[in-house]
């Protein structure tokens, strides 16, 4: 396999120095880290979509293995948040809370071409739009600049996946 890059903002990250308790902002950002719809929910879907396209497009399979790669780095700075603002970040829809695991039903187990990436399309349109509440909820600036700033890679996402459907290719060059 050859070296996939992250598919995202040619922007620098905010930095995280400063963060400080703040149970409030933790358990609003904790609705992008480990929900159905969020960037745990996103890396299993497009994990999953990578091994499908491995079977037929080398090309789409790139494309998510790159958005998956950025939405790593989303669930890690999203995770590093929480724990810095007072949350252990379990993988539960209410962390620190032990019960409402995260799990994979919500995943798009299509394996057609298209509905695939109509699903990561909806998903990064969703995440856009959930980001967006996050930030109209909250008035920490560090975690509104983050949650800003992974809002430009989750608009990336979102033309790359228009382009690769309207194109009818996934080539992200």
């Amino acid at each position: 396999m050859t070296h996939i890059k992250p598919l995202r903002a040619d922007l620098p990250y905010p930095s995280l120095d400063g963060l400080t308790k703040d149970l409030y902002t933790a358990r609003v950002l904790s609705l992008a880290y480990a929900t159905q719809e969020s960037e745990l929910g996103a890396i299993m879907q497009y994990t999953y979509h990578s091994f499908v396209f491995s079977l037929f497009d080398e090309d789409c399979q790139k494309l998510v293995q790159s958005i998956v790669i950025t939405e790593m780095m989303h669930l890690d700075m999203i995770g590093e948040a929480l724990a810095k603002m007072g949350i252990n970040p379990i993988f539960s829809h209410q962390p620190p809370l032990k019960n409402n695991f995260f799990t994979t039903e919500t995943v798009a187990y299509v394996t057609d071409r298209e509905k695939m990436l109509r699903a990561n399309l909806e998903g990064e349109l969703n995440a856009i739009a959930s980001y967006k509440k996050i930030v109209s909820l909250i008035s920490n600036p560090i975690i509104i600049d983050l949650v800003n700033r992974i809002i430009m890679d989750e608009e990336v996402h979102v033309l790359q996946l228009q382009r690769a459907l309207s194109t009818k290719s996934c080539c992200n060059e």
